[in-house]
């Protein structure tokens, strides 16, 4: 089976926010809201696996609103959020052989929850790591997570 693709995601975000930090005395932490614009676009692609496809370009809009909240311990911070996500367009289409498969529409609105935790080792540290998890309900089902460690200069 001989499948090659060239792909190409264009991804270009906004986003706004406002951070609210919690009394001392109460806790040391922080809720973040914010609104997030992405304008995604997918290239069309052709391959063949076991047959020909022409897959179309896909381009679709994003705005989520949410808010995480944020708890600061000595090394760690852990942190929860909800937001509603929005995909104002979204349409793929194709062919399979010169046949017109049916298409897919990824418009719609979802929730979207998240929990995680991040540790930096000190405050003058160059490494921060990340640990998260994040579901969805709605047009978009499922989970997703990720460990990730970042070296900053």
């Amino acid at each position: 089976m001989r499948c090659l693709l060239k792909r190409m995601l264009h991804r270009m975000p906004a986003v706004s926010g406002r951070r609210l930090d919690l009394p001392q005395h109460a806790v040391n932490g922080n809720i973040r809201r914010s609104g997030k614009y992405y304008f995604n676009r997918r290239r069309g692609v052709s391959f063949d696996a076991g047959g020909h496809y022409d897959l179309d370009a896909v381009t679709s809009q994003v705005l989520r609103l949410g808010a995480r909240y944020t708890v600061k311990r000595d090394k760690w911070s852990f942190y929860g959020g909800l937001a509603y996500e929005h995909e104002l367009d979204g349409k793929a289409t194709g062919k399979a052989d010169g046949y017109a498969i049916e298409g897919a529409d990824t418009s719609g609105g979802s929730l979207r929850g998240e929990i995680g935790a991040t540790m930096k080792p000190g405050d003058n540290s160059p490494i921060t790591l990340d640990l998260n998890l994040s579901a969805f309900a709605g047009k978009k089902r499922g989970f997703t997570g990720g460990v990730s460690v970042m070296f900053m200069l």
